[in-house]
C-alpha cells in the first residue's frame, strides 16, 4: 500500500470520526445518542416506588426511594447499557491503528469497564442523584469489533488522544440512566441527575417533563 493510500485512509477515519463523534453527541441523530436513548426507554424495567409521606418535603421523598430502591434500579439501568454479559463495557470510540509493512495491528476498543462498577456509584444530594464512573481506557484490541457497534462509535487516529472520551461516556450513561429519571420527575419535580466521569468533569441532566 502506498503512503498517499495510507494518509488517504487516516483521512477517511478522522472525517468518519468527526461525522459519527458530531452525529452522537450534538445532533443525537439515529445512529448516535438518539438510538441509544430509544434503546434505554426499551431496556429499563419500570420505576419502583412507594409512597413514604406525600406530605413530606421531596428531599425526604427522595431519599427514601433512593435508599429503598435507587442506587439498585439505576445501576441495572446502567448496565443495560453494556455491550454484552461478556463484554461488560460502556464504550466510547474506537482507535483504528495505521497499517505498518509486515506488522499485525488491529482496531482498539476503548471505553468504561462496568464489570467492577456496583450500586454504590450512585448517591444522593438533596434533590440530584449522582454516579460516579471511572475513566475510560483501552478495552480490547482485536479485529472483530462488530460492524454494528463500530457504527454508532467515533474513530480516533493513533497517537491522537480522543479528548471528547469522557464527554462520549456520559453521554451514553445519561441515555441508559434517563428512562428512571423521567419516571422518577413525575413523582418528584425537580429532580436531576449527575454523571461524573473520573477525571473529566461532570455535566447535569435536568429532570425531563411529564
Amino acid at each position: 500500500m502506498s503512503d498517499s493510500t495510507t494518509h488517504a485512509g487516516v483521512r477517511e477515519l478522522r472525517v468518519r470520526g468527526l461525522t459519527v463523534f458530531v452525529g452522537l453527541v450534538v445532533l443525537g441523530l439515529a445512529s448516535g445518542a438518539g438510538l441509544f436513548y430509544w434503546e434505554a426507554a426499551r431496556l429499563t424495567p419500570p420505576l419502583e416506588w412507594e409512597e413514604t409521606d406525600a406530605q413530606a418535603p421531596p428531599e425526604a421523598r427522595l431519599r427514601y426511594w433512593f435508599q429503598k430502591y435507587g442506587a439498585p434500579q439505576l445501576h441495572r439501568a446502567l448496565m443495560a447499557g453494556r455491550l454484552s454479559a461478556q463484554r461488560p463495557w460502556l464504550a466510547t470510540h474506537v482507535v483504528q491503528p495505521r497499517p505498518e509493512a509486515g506488522t499485525p495491528y488491529a482496531p482498539e476498543l476503548w471505553g468504561i469497564d462496568l464489570s467492577n462498577v456496583g450500586p454504590e456509584m450512585a448517591s444522593v444530594d438533596g434533590m440530584q442523584l449522582c454516579v460516579d464512573l471511572p475513566a475510560p481506557r483501552m478495552l480490547e484490541r482485536t479485529r472483530e469489533i462488530p460492524g454494528e457497534i463500530a457504527r454508532r462509535l467515533p474513530i480516533s487516529a493513533p497517537g491522537e488522544p480522543f479528548e471528547a472520551a469522557a464527554d462520549v461516556a456520559r453521554e451514553r450513561a445519561r441515555a441508559f440512566l434517563s428512562p428512571v429519571l423521567t419516571a422518577l420527575s413525575r413523582k418528584l419535580p425537580g429532580v436531576t441527575l449527575e454523571v461524573r466521569i473520573a477525571a473529566a468533569g461532570a455535566a447535569s441532566l435536568p429532570a425531563a417533563g411529564p
